[in-house]
């Protein structure tokens, strides 16, 4: 529906997984799939996700990152589609898609856990890996670990602590 009203109108793609609009509004990244909840880790079958532009106006789309495997949460910001991929070393790590040049390059590498949820709402991409929250300027070499801190449940009020490790029999 039009930001001024009137009618609903379809969207121009007959089915998308995840999509992430240009800064201009006139072109999307997107998944024609969606399978990110799925249990298969490096998997190269026919569900396999690739990147795509869509340009609005004409009509037409163009796949952007054909990788065998996974290429998932396209993320546009400034001339660039951030997205995720586990190309290389079968983990997923972000990666960037430059749309003068027409390449990507890897942007993390983590080598353990995969890299997961990511989002760019601000410009910046905040994503997990391992357990851990991290922040990605693209301005910037590395992603920043983010600390979350939790309040306890006032166990500095409670009256006296307790050893049981004696009473533990099994």
């Amino acid at each position: 529906v039009s930001p001024q009203g009137g009618p609903v109108e379809r969207f121009p793609l007959p089915e998308t997984g995840i999509i992430s609009f240009a800064p201009d509004g006139k072109r999307i990244a997107f998944t024609r799939i969606f399978r990110d909840f799925r249990t298969w880790k490096r998997y190269q079958g026919g569900m396999a996700q690739d990147v795509w532009i869509h340009d609005l106006a004409a009509k037409a789309s163009e796949r952007v990152a054909d990788w065998a495997g996974t290429d998932t949460q396209p993320m546009w910001i400034g001339d660039s589609i951030y997205f995720l991929s586990d190309r290389e070393d079968w983990k997923r790590n972000l990666w960037r898609y430059d749309l003068r040049t027409r390449q990507s390059t890897r942007v993390t590498a983590f080598t353990e856990y995969d890299v997961k949820w990511p989002h760019a709402g601000t410009g910046q991409i905040v994503f997990e890996n391992g357990g851990q929250l991290y922040r990605l300027d693209p301005k910037a070499p590395e992603p920043r670990k983010i600390t979350v801190s939790l309040s306890d449940d006032r166990r500095l009020a409670r009256p006296r602590y307790v050893s049981v490790k004696d009473g533990i029999t099994s």
